[in-house]
Order: C-alpha cells, then sequence, then structure tokens
C-alpha cells in the first residue's frame, strides 16, 4: 500500500482513521470523522508576524475553506458560546 502524503501538517490525521471507526463515529454526527485542519505550508520565519495570512483550511465534510488565526479564535468562541448556550437551555427546559 502506498503511503499517503496528506499526512503531513493534518491536526487529527482522518485520513488515518479505519473505515469501521469511522462508521461507530457516526453517533456523534454525519460530519464528526471528517473534521481535521491542515496547517498552510506558506507560513515562514519571514511571514508569521502577518495576521491576514491564513494559517491552515479547516475540512468538514466535503468543504473546506482558509483561516486566518483571527477567524480561528472567532470560530471557538462562536461554538464555545453556542454549546454554553445550548446547555442553558436544556437546563432551563426551553424549547
Amino acid at each position: 500500500m502506498a503511503r499517503r502524503k496528506n499526512f503531513k501538517g493534518s491536526v487529527n490525521h482522518i485520513h488515518a482513521v479505519p473505515s469501521d471507526i469511522k462508521k461507530k463515529q457516526n453517533k456523534f454526527g454525519k460530519n464528526y470523522s471528517s473534521i481535521d485542519f491542515g496547517m498552510s505550508d506558506s507560513i515562514n520565519e519571514f511571514n508569521y508576524r502577518d495576521k491576514s495570512l491564513p494559517i491552515g483550511s479547516l475540512k468538514i465534510g466535503n468543504l473546506e475553506t482558509e483561516l486566518t488565526s483571527h477567524e480561528c479564535n472567532r470560530i471557538i468562541s462562536t461554538l464555545e458560546n453556542a454549546l454554553s448556550i445550548h446547555d442553558t437551555k436544556i437546563k432551563l427546559g426551553i424549547k
């Protein structure tokens, strides 16, 4: 079997997960096993301070989008707020 080269810079290594494990992970959501973040190869010691450059690309299902560090922080805070609101709604019994 040929070695896949797309593992470099990947956070979750979605290609290394066997298909039987992916099927078991479907209980967490249809896109759970496909969520990954690939680091950018274009960042180097000369341009790492430029905050407008994408640091990598977020992959969910068939979608892929490049993100800067500020966009990553915004996504993290938005999702943390969403989880907090969801938990609060459950505790209060709000539909």
